[in-house]
C-alpha cells in the first residue's frame, strides 16, 4: 500500500480506473491478466480492499460485465478510448487466459479478512452479473470449471444459489463440482 497509496490521484486509483476501462483486453492477455487478478483480490494483504473497496467492487462489476457481454456478443464493436474493442475469439469464461484469471479470483488468497471479503464480493458480482440463470448453457462448455468453482467458492450465498441452479442441470452436484464437470457431456 506504500507504493499504491489510496484516494484520488494515487497509483491504486489509476490502476483500478485503467483496469475498469480495459477489462476485456486485460483479462484476455497472457501477461496482463494477473494485474486484474491482484487488484480484484484487494492485494494479498487486503490493504487495497480496505483503502479502495468501492473501486475494487467497480472492477469486480467490470469483470462480470465483460464475461456476460463477451458471451452474448454485446461487447463486439464497443468503443474504447483507442477505438473499437476487439471481440474476443471466444467468450471470457472460456478464454484460455481469462478463465484461469477468473478462477484465481474465485479461489482468492490465503490473506487476511480483507482478501476474503474481496473474494466473496467478486464471487457475488460474477455470479449475479454473468453466471446466474445460465448454468445449463455454461456447463456444456469450457466455462464449466467457473461454474464448479462458484458452487464451492466459500461465499455461502453464491454457493447456495449455484448449487440450487445446478440441481436442475446435473445429477450429483457434489460429484460434479469435485471434477465430474471434466467428463464429456
Amino acid at each position: 500500500m506504500e507504493l499504491l497509496g489510496s484516494g484520488k490521484g494515487s497509483l491504486a486509483a489509476a490502476l483500478l480506473a485503467h483496469c475498469q476501462a480495459h477489462t476485456l483486453e486485460m483479462l484476455t492477455s497472457r501477461t496482463v491478466a494477473d494485474v486484474v487478478v491482484e487488484l480484484c483480490q484487494g492485494d494479498c494483504s487486503g490493504g487495497l480492499w480496505d483503502a479502495c473497496e468501492a473501486d475494487v467492487r467497480a472492477l469486480h462489476a467490470a469483470v462480470a460485465a465483460a464475461a456476460a457481454e463477451s458471451t452474448s456478443g454485446a461487447a463486439e464493436g464497443a468503443e474504447t478510448d483507442v477505438g473499437p474493442a476487439p471481440a474476443p475469439a471466444e467468450p471470457v469464461l472460456e478464454h484460455y487466459f481469462a478463465s484461469r484469471a477468473i478462477l484465481k479470483m474465485i479461489s482468492g488468497t490465503k490473506g487476511d479478512a480483507g482478501s476474503a471479503a474481496a473474494r466473496d464480493a467478486f464471487c457475488s458480482a460474477l455470479w449475479e452479473g454473468a453466471v446466474q440463470g445460465r448454468c445449463k448453457a455454461l456447463i456444456a462448455s469450457h466455462a464449466a470449471k467457473i461454474v464448479a468453482a462458484l458452487a464451492t467458492c466459500g461465499n455461502p450465498d453464491v454457493v447456495a444459489a449455484a448449487r440450487k441452479e445446478l440441481k436442475g442441470c446435473v445429477k450429483g452436484v457434489d460429484a460434479w463440482c469435485s471434477g465430474g464437470w471434466k467428463a464429456k457431456k
